[in-house]
């Protein structure tokens, strides 16, 4: 029998309770640390060791400027997120300007040259324990070189340096067992002091920094180095830069835009594209140069230490750490949206694949973008020519100008001309120009030095040219037939004209005609070997490299490729079947680059394939704008899927996008094998045992659903269930069971009834399981998760039919549900909720109160009770989703309605929250529930748990006086 405590005690608990109880201020990005740790210094060397978690620190010397007799240090230290440990006085001699960097593949922590007023040419190893002096030649004596690790290609690369007070410009490679030092050409020139470090996101080491005379970014692909012309300047010197896995962004501090006058307490990023200052001012180091820097991943820590003023010379020996909590990575590609019937060039003189226009959901569009170096699409501001699709663009290198003409604005035929020269368009009014049309082709005719148009809507067979100023109608002997949607390039090798298929009337066309700049257009008979057949809107460019015309679409996935004599067909991952897609060559990259169109049975997507001669790949993508979407961890493939949703038009979707390691791709089912039909208010689970993702129900719109699927990380499969299953329904929720080894099903909206029945699928039969004691209350929009530690199922909140939201928490037991007394979350519509194996807690956020107010709060459940998440939350939504990204070690959001309330307003945000391996702590005395904090929570479970054992006692008088006595411990 359970006895309740003294009133008075009661009261006393209450009291203290009120006390204590306050909301913990925000804390700043930058955070100066009160740590005893290493002295004071100066260009010491940092580096991170991702599998020990430790940053590690090496030397330095503790004057700004060194001069004869300067002490120099050869001490080792560790920072393990918490403090500095001193790991070794010994290994390489005491030295400063040392370069180090982290081999991951041989986790070790590889350190090259510095001076001591000798130069040093030595390479030495930490591997957590003891330095080790490897036995190799390599790169002259040198110091202040730059460093980083290649993670692709499993190299310490290095670069420049100091020696005899003159810069270095050579590179040199590790493997491991030898230094080698390639045949690099357009180096990035001497420089000392360099910034360098692999952007994992984008698969490239950059350089930067520390040269007056080309401050621009360098990108190493271990052949050869290339200038990143579009990159803004960042002018810094004496400064390092780290990799931010977390946020997908190089980060340095303290430095200037070129033509800026000063260098301020700035956080700069790189995103891949440009430099932009992420923080300034007050919170930040204060003005600190030859510091040293390394990004802790574990923690989402980045570690600066020491520096000097760069003006008046004090060295300091502080410890400055920059944690992010929730993030809305800038690194993931921007893509243009999904479209079809748009148009693609390239821009040679400045080395970018232009995109613009075409038509989503029967609007036209009118946007313009870039597709620079390989490294993401970038939207321009500014004027463009008004919305449309099915235009023509190409490019006239003679005067380094992209032209656009025609189009259809979704009501009629365009006539008008304009060029893009990189940055801006130009409109152009001749007076004599080819009637108004849409579906026509233009290529550059190298032989004439002009741009060549046939064909379009307006069933034509003129052939016309624009010399830059005027259009010319060619006088042609012998032409096509007329037509649209066909396609239209010049073979450089064999110096003509290219025009394949299209559409006249209903019936696709599959001659192959050619133009050498004379008077006629000549068929070309293939009548005797393979060809791709009837088909339009599909996609063609040149491949210079191979010297072969590639076609792709239209008609059918294959990918053809024509030599002047056959057609022949590359077998292999191909793109899916898409009509509308735009494709054009990339030379810098010998890559064939095919974007958007509309896929077979679906709708116009926005994925981008790079080809490199032989294969397709698919590219990192983003998943664009929904809500009512559903996510699960699929553990096994270290993937989060994603299905269905409703898009920003009110249109359901079919698409499966899959997570992993901080990048976005859609998963296409195989061609001749159907998928879930198009859904939103759904519900997917993870089942571990049979490693499928199973998805039940949700809503077309019209109807509720009541089928099964399950993924297999290759493809959707309909299960066929007999006997009883789930009625259709909507809004329900489904989670692992980990004691029944089934997946669990709850509630949901079938038609207008709200449900209350609990269901478990084994893979084979869904099977209603009884309503033992309590059951939570009929409800839809609630969420469910797996609480791995202590083997339950978590339910929270829902929408029921007494009106407005319900705040409640349900634990499932693997037998039965139990209702919680926790409170916390008031925000029971909608919200988003995963588990987080790293903090061994379900996380929460958002979600939608009674009365219709979003919230942006984030929780987190220990299976006792709910405490608010540190830290800036996302924004506030609901009917969002979120995973956990088992790669980054990251819970993920994506996705939702926004708070502003507005009928389909769905914004798209992702955020990354670094997850902080906490080690277990012994529990607090009195800490009854540990949670690793005395507060009325225990109180709460003592009052439950009174006469219960706990670690073999009963919780009893004592367990209480101790809670009184230890209030606050831990919290």
């Amino acid at each position: 029998m359970k006895h309740c405590p003294p009133t008075s005690l009661l009261l006393a608990a209450i009291v203290l309770l009120l006390a204590t109880t306050h909301q913990p201020a925000p804390a700043s990005n930058w955070e100066l640390l009160d740590v005893p740790g290493p002295d004071a210094r100066v260009r010491h060397a940092m580096a991170y060791d991702s599998a020990r978690g430790r940053v590690v620190l090496f030397g330095g010397m503790p004057d700004p400027v060194f001069t004869e007799g300067t002490t120099v240090f050869g001490d080792t230290w560790e920072w393990d997120g918490d403090g500095w440990e001193q790991v070794a006085t010994g290994g390489p001699a005491p030295r400063m300007g040392a370069a180090m960097a982290y081999d991951a593949a041989r986790e070790q922590t590889i350190l090259f040259g510095g001076f001591d007023g000798d130069e040093y040419e030595d390479t030495w190893a930490w591997d957590g324990a003891d330095w080790t002096e490897m036995d190799v030649s390599g790169p002259s004596g040198r110091y202040t070189p730059g460093m980083g690790y290649d993670h692709a290609r499993q190299r310490v690369v290095l670069y420049g340096g100091e020696s005899a007070s003159t810069g270095l410009s050579d590179t040199w490679e590790w493997d491991g067992e030898a230094w080698e030092e390639p045949s690099a050409a357009d180096d990035p020139g001497p420089r000392t002091a360099p910034l360098m470090a692999y952007d994992r996101a984008r698969g490239q080491m950059i350089l930067t920094g520390s040269s007056h005379s080309n401050r621009a970014n360098w990108e190493w692909n271990g052949e050869r180095w290339r200038e990143l012309s579009h990159a803004a300047k960042l002018a810094i010197a004496d400064r390092q830069m780290v990799y931010d896995d977390g946020r997908r962004v190089l980060v340095t501090f303290h430095g200037r835009l070129e033509g800026e006058a000063f260098e301020s307490r700035t956080t700069w990023e790189w995103d891949g594209l440009d430099w932009r200052a992420a923080e300034t001012g007050i919170g930040a180091p204060f003005h600190v140069t030859r510091y040293a820097m390394a990004h802790h991943g574990a923690l989402g820590q980045t570690v600066l230490f020491g520096g000097a003023h760069p003006i008046d010379g004090i060295v300091n020996g502080e410890t400055w750490v920059r944690t992010h909590s929730w993030e809305r990575p800038e690194g993931l590609p921007s893509l243009p949206s999904e479209r079809i019937n748009h148009a693609m060039a390239l821009h040679e003189g400045s080395g970018r694949l232009v995109l613009f226009g075409g038509s989503l959901d029967d609007e036209p569009l009118g946007d313009t973008h870039i597709h620079i170096d390989g490294t993401g699409w970038r939207e321009l501001s500014g004027d463009h020519p008004p919305a449309r699709e099915g235009h023509a663009m190409a490019y006239d290198p003679e005067r380094s100008r992209v032209l656009l003409f025609g189009g259809n604005d979704g009501e009629t035929d365009l006539g008008d001309t304009w060029e893009f020269d990189g940055t801006s368009w130009t409109e152009f009014t001749p007076g004599f120009a080819p009637s108004p049309r849409s579906g026509h082709a233009m290529a550059w005719d190298e032989n004439n030095g002009r741009i060549v148009l046939f064909g379009g809507s307006d069933g034509a067979t003129e052939s016309w040219a624009w010399d830059g100023e005027n259009w010319a109608l060619l006088l042609m002997d012998e032409v096509p037939p007329p037509r649209d949607r066909h396609t239209m390039v010049f073979d450089d090798e064999r110096e003509r004209m290219v025009l394949y298929g299209g559409r006249q009337g209903v019936n696709n066309l599959s001659d192959i005609w050619e133009w050498d700049g004379g008077p006629e257009w000549v068929e070309v008979d293939t009548s005797g070997g393979p060809s791709p057949g009837g088909r339009s809107g599909h996609a063609m460019a040149y491949d210079p490299d191979r010297k072969r015309t590639v076609l792709h679409g239209g008609g059918g996935s294959e990918t053809w490729e024509w030599d002047g004599g056959s057609w022949a067909e590359f077998p292999g991952t191909e793109p899916p079947a898409a009509a509308g897609a735009a494709m054009a060559y990339d030379p810098a990259r010998s890559r064939m680059v095919l974007f958007g169109g509309i896929l077979r049975g679906a709708d116009a997507n926005n994925i981008l394939w790079e080809r490199d001669g032989a294969t397709w790949e698919q590219m990192p993508g983003r998943m664009t704008p929904r809500s009512g979407h559903a996510a699960a961890q699929a553990d096994s493939a270290g993937e989060a899927v994603v299905h269905g949703g409703r898009k920003a038009s009110g249109n359901r979707t079919m698409e499966t996008w899959l997570w992993s390691g901080g990048q976005w791709r859609q998963f296409l089912q195989p061609e001749g094998t159907p998928g879930p039909a198009a859904r939103d208010q759904h519900a997917l689970t993870y089942d571990p045992l049979r490693d499928r993702v199973v998805l039940f129900g949700g809503f077309s719109g019209q109807t509720d659903f009541g089928d099964t699927w399950e993924w297999d990380g290759e493809a959707w499969e309909l299960v066929a269930v007999s006997g009883d299953v789930p009625s259709p329904r909507r809004g329900h929720a489904m989670a692992w069971d980990d004691l029944l080894g089934k997946v669990l099903l709850f509630g949901g909206l079938s038609g207008t009834v709200l449900q209350d029945d609990t269901w478990s699928w084994d893979g084979e039969e869904w099977e209603q399981l009884p309503g033992a004691g309590f059951t939570p209350v009929a409800r839809e929009g609630h969420v469910m998760a797996t609480d791995f530690a202590r083997g339950r199922v978590v339910l929270f909140g829902g929408r029921t039919d007494i009106g407005g939201t319900h705040e409640s928490t349900a634990v499932w037991n693997g037998e039965a549900w139990l209702h919680s007394h926790a409170t916390g979350p008031r925000c029971g519509g909608e919200p988003a909720m995963a588990w987080d194996p790293v903090r061994a807690e379900v996380i929460l956020h958002g979600g939608e109160r009674t009365g219709g107010v979003l919230t942006d709060v984030a929780w987190r459940w220990n299976g006792f009770t709910w405490r608010p998440l540190a830290g800036p939350p996302p924004q506030a939504r609901r009917a969002h989703a979120m995973t956990h990204d088992p790669v980054l070690q990251r819970q993920v959001i994506f996705g939702g309605i926004d708070d502003d309330g507005l009928a389909g307003r769905v914004t798209w945000e992702l955020y990354v929250a670094p997850a902080f391996a906490i080690p277990p702590a012994a529990r607090a005395v009195g800490d009854l529930n540990n949670d690793g904090c005395t507060n009325f929570a225990d109180f709460i479970y003592l009052l439950e748990n009174w006469a219960e054992e706990i670690d073999g006692a009963p919780i009893g008088f004592a367990d209480f006086v101790a809670l009184l006595e230890n209030w606050g411990e831990g919290c």
